[in-house]
């Protein structure tokens, strides 16, 4: 795997590739908007949606996406933690919820389990 830098991209092009997009631009738009966009709620919305109606590989991509917003905001909603945590007993997903509740509960205070906000 190599590492390629992620461009920030505007909320309405993220918006449309999340809405049909293929997996792969899916995945690359959450995780570049976790990583750069300053709208800690509405990247996480992004996120849990793909958790809910998202392939497989959508979601988990969501999930690093998650892990990345817990550990730059410090805060993440009650909701991804608890989806998160769903998405343990699925083989495809398991390392990349497991590596986003590890950064949890390495960054975020239990005070900052928050709602997410757009």
């Amino acid at each position: 795997m190599k590492y390629v830098p992620l461009p920030r991209v505007a909320r309405a092009e993220v918006e449309r590739i999340v809405a049909s997009g293929t997996d792969t631009e899916i995945g690359e738009a959450l995780i570049g908007a976790a990583m750069t966009s300053t709208e800690r709620g509405w990247v996480e919305e992004c996120a849990i949606r793909q958790l809910h109606d998202g392939a497989p590989e959508a979601r988990r991509c969501a999930a690093l996406a998650l892990g990345h917003l817990a550990r730059i905001h410090g805060a993440i909603a009650p909701e991804a933690v608890e989806l998160l945590g769903a998405l343990l007993d699925d083989p495809v997903t398991a390392g990349a919820a497991e590596d986003a509740l590890d950064d949890v509960a390495m960054f975020v205070t239990a005070g900052d389990v928050v709602p997410g906000s757009a």
